[in-house]
């Protein structure tokens, strides 16, 4: 129980988090699916390693 819960804060944290940095970048000439992007291909494997899908 204690890693759903800490699953559960993880993704409602990154939730607020990217809607802070979203309501403020919507000026910008890049699209918010292009960050995103850029955002999941840095925490990818490849680079941090914060995401392994094995």
């Amino acid at each position: 129980m204690n890693e759903f819960n800490l699953a559960v804060f993880i993704v409602s944290l990154a939730i607020l988090i990217m809607g802070a940095i979203f309501a403020k970048i919507e000026r910008w000439p890049i699209s918010e699916p292009l960050i995103a992007m850029t955002g999941g291909i840095i925490c990818g494997p490849f680079f941090l390693g914060l995401l392994n899908l094995h």
